[in-house]
């Protein structure tokens, strides 16, 4: 998911690791890392981003879960929230008090239902009206062209038609993203509440710019660059094809040839549409190890090409973080304090909170969004030292150790390089 060039660097990297072991890097330029980062930044740090953020935090009532409510009524008002969201310390701050006030309530959350009566789209933006009737910041942020106000004028403006920009416009806007947040708390399927909030938010009128559509290309291209254009493909045609040709010719002219496949994060989707690829064509290809580190792949693919695939695979193992550690890896600094894998899974995919492969969250117990559906996948995982989390224990056995502290550093940690190294140099 980075540039071409940080994709090189790692590539070589990898192969002065592995040494005598040889090795073949498949580079597949995207950038869609510094693309989410950077354009997520430059949105979250906008005033406006802060206001609209502050509204929602204060009328959604996170802490008691409760019916949405009036500035005045909620654990804090917008004001406050917002002063707080203006410093990196006072952010973390409002992270860990809503947070923690979430979870004591989180029993009356889930028995309140994400359909309740009270989640009334046009009762709740009658009540916001009403409140920047008094404070008329935010329409006013968005009305004069404010960095960031674009995609949210856009939507207004398509949902109030003729009557063009109005308060009550962005008192729905709002209203919307409320409703949305509070729905996740109730149905189980949150990031705790900053991160849903922030979110629900992108997902409301920032898709395009934070990368979604980016992401969505990318999943295109790990599906179409395993295509086969035959003996001579050309400048043009599909490299992967090419290569599981070449390899199927190798393994049968040499039996012996052993192969292992590492993907860290989306490469984690590209290996798991090679899988496909080759079971569509036939191919004769046999693997020794499959490693996947911090896996972007969602939990459905994984267990269509992984777990239930055609085993022509002799291991599986995957390195990647605890939930507490990817809650610590902080993508947009305090603002959005959570990793890459939690801002995919909250904002990339079909819904909000899909199961991706690599949280543990969707791998230590069942949730709404994983379902018992997957309750083999788990269990399959849970055998032959198949998952190794970060951090892993001081007397892990070779094979099985990492540090990793972030989403991108598994492919330079110290441990988890020797963790591959000894699989590489493992003796059938």
């Amino acid at each position: 998911m980075v540039s071409e060039k940080q994709g090189l660097d790692v590539a070589l990297a990898m192969a002065k690791m592995y040494g005598e072991v040889p090795s073949l890097a498949l580079l597949w330029e995207t950038g869609i890392f510094e693309t989410v980062r950077d354009n997520a930044l430059g949105i979250t740090n906008t005033k406006l981003f802060r206001k609209a953020l502050s509204w929602i935090l204060a009328k959604a009532g996170i802490g008691d879960l409760g019916s949405p409510k009036g500035a005045a009524q909620g654990t804090m008002d917008p004001a406050t929230i917002e002063t707080m969201l203006a410093t990196e310390e006072g952010t973390r701050q409002l992270d860990v008090m809503l947070t923690a006030e979430a979870k004591g309530m989180k029993g009356q959350a889930i028995a309140k239902g994400p359909t309740d009566d009270d989640l009334d789209e046009a009762k709740i933006a009658e009540d916001l009206e009403y409140d920047f009737s008094s404070d008329t910041s935010l329409p006013d942020l968005i009305d004069s062209g404010a960095p960031g106000s674009r995609q949210i004028r856009q939507r207004i403006d398509t949902d109030e038609g003729e009557r063009g920009f109005t308060s009550a416009g962005v008192a729905l806007f709002v209203a919307r993203v409320i409703v949305a947040t509070v729905r996740r708390y109730r149905s189980g399927t949150h990031h705790d509440p900053l991160p849903t909030a922030v979110e629900e938010l992108f997902r409301a009128a920032y898709l395009a710019e934070v990368g979604k559509f980016a992401w969505d290309a990318m999943k295109t291209k790990a599906e179409r660059m395993w295509i086969d254009d035959g003996e001579d493909p050309g400048v043009d045609g599909h490299g992967g094809g090419y290569i599981l040709r070449r390899l199927e010719q190798r393994q049968a002219a040499n039996p012996a040839l052993t192969i292992d496949l590492v993907g860290h994060s989306a490469g984690s989707i590209a290996i798991c549409e090679m899988l496909a690829a080759i079971d569509a064509k036939q191919r004769r290809i046999r693997f020794r190890n499959v490693v996947f580190l911090a896996p972007a792949a969602r939990l459905d693919l994984f267990a269509r090409w992984i777990v239930r695939g055609p085993r022509i695979f002799d291991r599986f193992r995957m390195f990647t973080m605890t939930d507490e550690w990817e809650k610590y890896d902080k993508l947009l600094g305090s603002i959005y304090p959570r990793s890459l894998l939690y801002l995919v899974s909250g904002c990339f995919e079909d819904r909000p909170d899909d199961a991706i492969a690599g949280m543990a969250r969707f791998l230590r117990e069942t949730t709404t969004s994983a379902g018992r559906d997957f309750d083999d996948v788990r269990q399959w995982l849970r055998q032959e030292n198949r998952v190794v989390y970060a951090p892993s224990d001081d007397g892990a056995e070779e094979g099985l150790r990492t540090r990793s502290e972030r989403h991108g550093d598994f492919d330079d940690d110290q441990p988890t390089l020797a963790s591959l190294l000894s699989m590489a140099r493992a003796v059938p």
